[in-house]
């Protein structure tokens, strides 16, 4: 990337974080992060505050005192439990940072007075996600208006955080049209597939689908978490492939947690029937089961009882926190509030709670609930909570 361009993405940063990025810049940052997972990898460094304070530091051994003078300001480190301390403002930080990767400390642009940078707002989720076209384009699907025509189906959204897909007749000799949904961290999106199946998908999540499903079978690929209510067709199962496993429907309601840093994949059954294979066994659930499919080769698939509603209450707003443990929960914050999750050296992980805490609360709330056990404490620093004893 040219040093200008890296320079104006720095700007549109230190705008989001300052909480007045108008919509047309948004989603140029939006499309900047999806073109590459570089770009996303950097997007997220320019916000660690180990990889700042490090720059920070090589900052301090080159003589850029104007470029310091006109971009440094200090903040006040937001903490739940009112401890004292100081921090560089992360916008801040982030702007001088990338300052110094692009040269332009050699400073032949003149200064400009530092920017007045608001806290970091740390706010739960939204609608917002991106679909990628068949022919490779993007379309930021928070911001779209109208209606899109992909292989003789119609794109139309229905509300804010909807999508649907509908369906018209096809030749059929039609070659499949696949389009691919992407939700980021921080988002939550719903879609209508084309044979009217519903899939709401959380924070962090992908689902590849054809447009139109043809032949004897329906099938889609996730990474993430979904929660599928299936359009009965006793003749076309409907199925779906995650973590290497694949779950098998007809006509029902069920959830599936299938994230790559998650130690297995869970299939949680509401309604109807569902079979669960992983190449070698194969497992039929009843409502109110859950299947537990191990990444680990050879450990097979577990079936056990649980609360299917409850798993299934993240859709309707909500945080469970039903035997589960920390470290758990403390995933799912942070896929949700899109934020890091740093835990001291002894600070517990596999302690389990109970309760019940509203998924749209303000994070302090979420963590404040946590806290009440007395066995752990939470500090903010930036975009990253700290989990201590």
């Amino acid at each position: 990337m040219d040093h200008d361009r890296l320079f104006t993405i720095s700007r549109l940063i230190l705008a989001e974080i300052a909480g007045n990025l108008p919509e047309r810049q948004a989603r140029e940052l939006a499309a900047w992060r999806e073109e590459c997972p570089e770009h996303e990898a950097l997007y997220r460094q320019w916000q660690d505050e180990r990889y700042l304070r490090d720059g920070m530091k090589a900052l301090e051994r080159v003589d850029s005192e104007r470029a310091l003078e006109a971009m440094l300001l200090r903040a006040r480190r937001a903490s739940l439990r009112r401890r004292r301390a100081r921090a560089i403002a992360w916008a801040s930080s982030t702007a001088a940072l990338v300052a110094l990767s692009v040269g332009i400390l050699h400073f032949s642009r003149p200064a400009s007075p530092p920017p007045v940078i608001a806290p970091v707002e740390i706010t739960p989720g939204h609608p917002r996600a991106t679909l990628q076209l068949a022919d490779g384009s993007l379309v930021l699907l928070d911001t779209l208006r109208g209606s899109l025509e992909q292989g003789g189906v119609e794109l139309a959204k229905d509300n804010p955080r909807q999508l649907s897909y509908l369906s018209r007749v096809l030749p059929t000799d039609t070659l499949p049209v696949i389009n691919e949904i992407r939700v980021p961290r921080g988002g939550e999106f719903d879609l209508v597939l084309s044979d009217g199946t519903r899939v709401w998908l959380n924070a962090d999540s992908r689902l590849r689908f054809p447009v139109k499903f043809t032949g004897a079978g329906r099938r889609v690929i996730l990474e993430g978490e979904a929660y599928f209510e299936v359009t009965s067709d006793p003749s076309r199962p409907f199925r779906v492939e995650v973590g290497g496993h694949l779950v098998e429907a007809r006509g029902t309601a069920f959830n599936i947690s299938g994230y790559g840093d998650a130690p297995a994949t869970y299939t949680t059954l509401v309604n109807g029937s569902v079979t669960l294979s992983d190449g070698r066994d194969v497992v039929t659930l009843e409502p109110g089961e859950q299947g537990v499919a191990r990444r680990v080769p050879g450990e097979g698939i577990e079936k056990r009882r649980v609360n299917a509603g409850e798993i299934a209450s993240w859709r309707e707003g909500s945080f469970i926190l039903e035997e589960r443990t920390l470290e758990e929960i403390t995933r799912e914050i942070a896929r949700w509030y899109d934020v890091e999750i740093l835990f001291r050296e002894g600070a517990p992980r596999s302690i389990a709670f109970k309760g019940r805490v509203p998924r749209y609360a303000d994070l302090h709330e979420v963590l404040l609930t946590l806290e009440k056990t007395g066995e752990v404490t939470f500090s903010v620093e930036g975009r990253t909570i700290i989990v201590d004893k």
